[in-house]
């Protein structure tokens, strides 16, 4: 079974493997140095949402745009697809 047929039944499909561990830390690192704004919430000097993630951490915006990324999206959406939003939950 294809990642497609897992999207067309259950509306999502997870892939374990797609980031490496070290751009995973690098992101983490970045959300945890950004700032707080009216874009990102936190509590305590801790964020825990971001609107606008592409803007308030890019590297999101590069990670979306990387080919592993891309080879995904590309044969459900076509290759002018591209991301247009980024929202950041953290739930405890």
């Amino acid at each position: 079974m294809s990642y497609i047929d897992d999207i067309e039944r259950d509306g999502f499909a997870v892939f374990p493997d797609l980031i490496d561990a070290k751009t995973i830390r690098s992101l983490l690192s970045e959300l945890a140095n950004a700032k707080i704004t009216d874009a990102a919430r936190g509590r305590l000097g801790i964020i825990f949402g971001i609107r606008d993630l592409l803007n308030v951490v890019p590297a999101t915006r590069i990670l979306a745009s990387r080919d592993a990324c891309r080879s995904l999206v590309e044969p459900l959406l076509g290759n002018s697809a591209k991301v247009v939003r980024g929202i950041y939950f953290d739930k405890h």
